[in-house]
């Protein structure tokens, strides 16, 4: 199901997202032939356990560590969909992040299974965080940010790890 539903989204950039709880997110983004995966488990800063901000939260740091702006999104929570559709969401903290996306050119938002979708593995590696703690160089890659810069509460940007330290 997963191939089916890229082959017909092919020739423009597709975005698969997924969170794990409140352990990491994944993605995968297939683009001109090549296909990148993102696993990262969620920095300190992000401290909420509302599973839709970080759904909506976790298409926004792939999006900026893969540096795409138009794209198919491809997710596998519904309310995350609906808000990103709409633009809008019940959630103060969603609609910050949703403010953080108008720049993006989403052209389509699209429903699948988590079972389905490729990134839900990458979201898990990270389900049992106090048993695996990851390393700094497991992380470089990593898109870590603040709260300010992810709500714009200080116009920041996302940052990768190896610019914290």
């Amino acid at each position: 199901m997963v191939w089916r539903v890229f082959f017909l989204l092919r020739g423009v950039s597709t975005l698969f997202s997924s969170t794990a709880k409140i352990a990491g997110f994944g993605a995968a983004l297939f683009s001109d032939g090549n296909v990148s995966f993102l696993g990262s488990p969620w920095p300190p800063s992000v401290n909420t356990g509302n599973i839709n901000e970080l759904e909506t939260l976790a298409v926004l740091m792939a999006t900026r560590h893969f540096g795409i702006h138009s794209f198919h999104l491809i997710v596998d929570n519904t309310t995350a969909l609906y808000s990103i559709r709409r633009g809008r969401s019940k959630s103060y903290r969603v609609n910050l992040v949703l403010e953080q996306m108008t720049h993006l050119n989403i052209i389509t938002v699209r429903y699948i299974e988590s079972q389905k979708n490729i990134a839900d593995a990458l979201s898990r590696l990270y389900d049992n965080v106090d048993a695996v703690e990851p390393k700094p160089s497991d992380t470089t890659n990593c898109v870590a940010a603040s709260d300010e810069a992810l709500f714009g509460l200080g116009g920041g940007r996302a940052k990768n790890r190896s610019e914290e330290h």
